[in-house]
């Protein structure tokens, strides 16, 4: 029981880190474009800074490995 509950909090740890990372993350970037005699015109894109990635497969892989564990102990403790 308590590896399974320790499973389902580790899951739920690693979703909260993939969010913190994807919200914290985000970068708003201006891209500046000139044309003739036109003034610039600004475009907004977003992106994702390096460790905010890193932090996403991080915490990407300690979710997946958490699901996978509660799983298996979820069909242990119903043998």
């Amino acid at each position: 029981m308590k590896k399974f509950v320790l499973s389902l909090v580790t899951f739920i740890l690693g979703i909260i880190g993939v969010l913190y990372c994807l919200i914290s993350g985000t970068v708003l970037k201006r891209l500046y474009t000139r044309s003739g005699l036109t003034d610039s015109i600004e475009e907004y894109t977003y992106a994702l800074s390096s460790p905010a990635i890193i932090g996403l497969l991080l915490f990407g892989l300690i979710a997946i490995l958490g699901l996978v564990f509660s799983i298996l102990h979820a069909r242990n403790r119903e043998k």
